[in-house]
Parts: C-alpha cells; structure tokens; sequence
C-alpha cells in the first residue's frame, strides 16, 4: 500500500518528538551503513525524503521519522549489488533487478533476496529499526499512514503476522533482525 502524506499533529512536544525521532533515525541509518545525507529541499516520493541511485537524501526541516524509516527500508532490504539502481520510482528498481536475475532459479539465494525486496518487507523492516531505536510506535508508522491503516498495520507487526516479517534479514523471532543492510 502506498504511503499517504498526512500532517504530524500539533503541539511543541509533538513537534520536538518527531524532530528528534528524524535527527535519531538518521544517524542509526549511518552507522548501519546506509549512504544518507541532509538535503534542503529533498523531496520524493513523500515530502523530505528522496531516494536517487541508492542513497537517501534527508530534509531535516520536512522530513517525518516514520518516512525516513519507510524509505530507508525499500534500500536496506535490497540487496547490496542492486542498492544503486533503486531511485524515487522503487517499483523500476525492482524490476531492474528482476531483469537482471531472470536468469537464476528461483531459489537461488540471491533469487531469493531479490524477490522479498517488496513493499511489505520494506514495511516490515521499518517496524523493526523504529523498534530497535525504541520510537513511539506512533512516529514508527502513523494512523493517517497507508491509507489510513496505521493502526491496524501497527498491530499486525506487534503481533508479528505481516507479510513482510519473514524477509532475508529477519532474525528468530521478529522484530529482532540478524543485520541491517542486505549484503549479497
């Protein structure tokens, strides 16, 4: 499901939570590994957040932690040898990548890998580093978020019954994942 732009509420506190919860994510994705950097004006698919040949460009001023996480994961869930070719439309990454293995059997492991870089492990992948960083599971993923299913998405992840809960780096028991990055 695609994500949909909502505004993040109002308040200061709110408004200092999300701030930090951005600034936090950030600099987790950088130590992970993931090439990130602060754009003034970076907008993509979702305001404040770009994603051009494998690196996400951060707005520090427009950018919502839970899209940063949800952008971040379409890359981390990729693997490695593919990361460049994915950009603002991750639909033709995708495919890109498809193309390029439509060779091996579908079990090969890097067949594998490829085929669990979806959406859903994208989604399942943001819920476990919000997770990780110990964000409110309302700046993870939003109630207005995915159509207005946050809530229920939400519960479906804490209750470990989502499609994407089963991707290559998940560990022995979701939320928990064996590393951060895809590397193949």
């Amino acid at each position: 499901m695609p994500l949909t732009r909502r505004q993040p509420g109002s308040g200061p506190e709110l408004s200092r939570r999300i701030a930090m919860s951005t600034q936090q994510v950030f600099n987790f994705l950088a130590l992970a590994g993931l090439p990130v950097c602060w754009v003034d004006g970076a907008s993509g698919f979702v305001p404040g957040v770009r994603i051009l040949n494998g690196v996400l460009a951060i707005d520090p001023r427009k950018a919502l932690a839970s899209d940063v996480l949800h952008e971040a994961g379409h890359l981390c869930v990729v693997p490695g040898r593919f990361r460049h070719l994915m950009g603002e439309d991750v639909d033709a990454g995708v495919q890109a990548m498809l193309a390029q293995c439509r060779h091996l059997d579908p079990d090969d492991p890097l067949m594998v890998q490829v085929m669990q870089s979806g959406e859903c492990e994208a989604t399942a992948w943001s819920w476990a580093a919000g997770m990780h960083l110990g964000l409110d599971p309302q700046i993870i993923i939003e109630n207005a978020s995915f159509e207005g299913t946050g809530a229920q998405l939400r519960l479906a992840l804490k209750m470990g019954h989502h499609f994407g809960v089963h991707g290559p780096t998940s560990g022995p028991v979701f939320p928990h994942l064996r590393r951060w990055l895809q590397t193949h």
